[in-house]
């Protein structure tokens, strides 16, 4: 049952990215035109530089009979590569008031989708056969397979999409740790002294504004670390102050009622630890382990004190 809904999903998932690129194609009065390479924004050579390394796996996982290896890089690229970033990458670009870049940017979707069609074909060939012909004219069965596009990729471009990707998925994942709703704006910080990481950044800010929704964002090579949590990727520090992630009035509350229960329980081991019929009567396993209760009920009292004080400083900031 699971894997029945699992490929329920994952074949869902391929339709409606099928009607999301029709839409678009559409939408764009795109009329079959073929990829200008001159024209790639640098998600687009990232996402047909992977197409590549896929196109070049899967064919030869297929002529060594390698059936199963074959299927997990399709179904890996197509749902994560695809669908969770370039899909939703794309919308900025589609956006864009240069008719050029746009249409530049159906002519990458629709090849993605296409050739990845072609590559599940074997495993799924209804479906890729339906969508496909919404598409292209004949059938998918005599179409060529296909093959490694002969353009020379530039790897540093490459490789700063994918920090790009990476810094985006930390921001969210701090959002996610502290609770702090996609919705809503916040200030963020990117400290690298890469100069031309800084450039890179700052040119893909209209990505940045889409996926990190920040109400302030500053890029350069000395950001304030003070009150701050901080996520590390590559040569970028990522610094979103606490202030934005943290309802103090909810975190004042957690950490006192936090703080009157280790007192309590620092002065109930106190007073059993100070009683002489305890320690007199009692095994020695026992004052042992009440004695390493008291250790870590006192460092944990220490530590939600430093909490409470450093709140109230980043509260009054």
């Amino acid at each position: 049952d699971d894997k029945m809904a699992s490929s329920w999903n994952y074949i869902n998932k391929i339709w409606n990215i099928s009607r999301f690129i029709q839409i678009n194609l559409n939408n764009n009065n795109y009329q079959d035109e073929e990829i200008n390479y001159n024209l790639l924004t640098s998600i687009d050579e990232w996402i047909l530089a992977k197409l590549n390394n896929v196109v070049a796996e899967v064919s030869e996982n297929y002529e060594k009979f390698e059936f199963g290896e074959a299927a997990r890089i399709i179904y890996n690229f197509i749902w994560d590569d695809f669908a969770s970033w370039y899909v939703e990458l794309s919308k900025v670009s589609l956006n864009t008031d240069n008719k050029e870049v746009a249409i530049n940017v159906c002519s990458v979707l629709k090849y993605v989708l296409i050739t990845v069609l072609k590559l599940l074909h074997p495993f799924m060939p209804f479906v890729t056969e339906e969508i496909y012909q919404h598409f292209e004219e004949g059938s998918i069965m005599i179409s060529s397979w296909p093959t490694v596009v002969d353009y020379k990729f530039n790897l540093t471009t490459i490789k700063e999409v994918e920090k790009l990707l990476n810094i985006i998925s930390s921001v969210r994942n701090i959002r996610a740790e502290k609770n702090v709703a996609p919705s809503k704006k916040i200030s963020i910080g990117l400290e690298t002294s890469n100069t031309s990481y800084q450039e890179f950044l700052n040119k893909h800010k209209d990505i940045l504004a889409r996926f990190l929704n920040f109400e302030e964002l500053t890029i350069n090579d000395n950001i304030d670390h003070a009150n701050a949590t901080i996520v590390v990727v590559s040569d970028v520090n990522i610094i979103v102050p606490l202030k934005e992630l943290i309802n103090f009035e909810e975190e004042k509350k957690r950490l006192e009622k936090e703080l009157e229960r280790l007192t309590n329980e620092v002065m109930r081991s106190t007073n059993m630890l100070n009683n002489q019929s305890f320690i007199s009567k009692a095994p020695a396993a026992k004052v042992d382990a009440e004695k390493a209760k008291l250790e870590e009920y006192t460092r944990g009292l220490n530590e939600v004190k430093k909490l409470l004080e450093d709140l109230k400083k980043a509260e009054n900031e």
